[in-house]
């Protein structure tokens, strides 16, 4: 089956909770509700009011586009999608899915751990913040939501000083304040455990995004991830609790680790179900950005 919730939360003001479920199944009938739902989609949160933030903070419009920088996993690649190709023969990658929303800025060519690819992150925020951008989404895959994640959890890094030399109108401020552009994030393919299975330490890093970060937060899964199931109980346990700002999960059915690649083939109205699994996904992100 695949499916897609869309769930709008209760405000700060004390307005009730309200559900909205859409739930489609890709059935050869192409008619029909599904009323299983996958684990990982239980997530509830509170929305925050329009425009909220601190006195004194430059208020985005909502009208102005977002600017997306987007960080790859550790190999550096973005995430293939299935589609035909560009006329110079290169396959659509996650970069498209948001280049028909906003601007978009790729960081490529990062290697090093989770430190470097932050520091890496928080030069690039800066030179948008200086170029005028005022609402930045984040966008991580793979490790790159693990370098978004923390820098959101205030684990912002100083430049060394080969750096800070080699980017001298850096002004990213530590601290308060130095994250206020970030409009929300998306995050896709969050590994949960590290390579030997566990996933204790980085359990504690989506709870501490769950609970303690006040932008909205896209979760974007694979159902055949190696740690989806661990993922989706994870989610369930922090769906119990209020957040300060939305929370939405969307399950990609069949996707691996790359949430756009893989599922069943079974052909659906003449195409292969893969393919209305990701337009339900390209469809979910596009909602989750203009719901911000």
């Amino acid at each position: 089956d695949t499916m897609a919730r869309r769930v709008k939360a209760q405000h700060p003001g004390g307005e009730p909770a309200t559900a909205t479920r859409r739930v489609r199944k890709a059935a050869a009938a192409g008619k029909g509700t599904a009323a299983q739902k996958t684990g990982a989609q239980q997530a509830l949160g509170k929305t925050p009011k329009p425009n909220a933030g601190p006195k004194g903070r430059r208020k985005a419009s909502a009208a102005e586009p977002p600017h997306f920088i987007i960080m790859p996993g550790a190999g550096g690649a973005l995430p293939t999608l299935p589609g035909p190709a560009d006329s110079d023969g290169t396959a659509p990658t996650l970069e498209t899915v948001f280049a028909h929303l906003g601007t978009t800025d790729v960081i490529q060519g990062v290697t090093g751990g989770n430190g470097v690819r932050r520091r890496t992150l928080q030069v690039q925020m800066d030179r948008v913040k200086v170029a005028g951008a005022r609402r930045i989404v984040l966008v991580g895959h793979s490790f790159g939501c693990r370098n978004t994640a923390h820098l959101m959890l205030n684990e912002v890094e100083k430049l060394s000083k080969d750096e800070i030399k080699a980017n001298p109108s850096f002004k990213f401020e530590c601290g308060a304040g130095a994250l206020d552009s970030v409009a929300a994030l998306v995050l896709i393919g969050y590994p949960i455990c590290d390579t030997k299975g566990d996933a204790s330490v980085r359990r504690k890093v989506v709870e501490g995004l769950w609970q303690g970060v006040n932008v909205p937060v896209l979760f974007v899964k694979g159902t055949k991830d190696s740690d989806y199931g661990i993922f989706s109980k994870c989610v369930q346990s922090l769906a119990k609790n209020p957040a300060p700002a939305a929370r939405t999960v969307h399950d990609v059915e069949g996707g691996g680790h790359n949430p756009f690649k893989g599922g069943s083939a079974r052909k659906v109205d003449g195409r292969p179900l893969f393919e209305h699994h990701n337009e339900l996904a390209c469809a979910a992100i596009a909602s989750f950005i203009a719901g911000l």
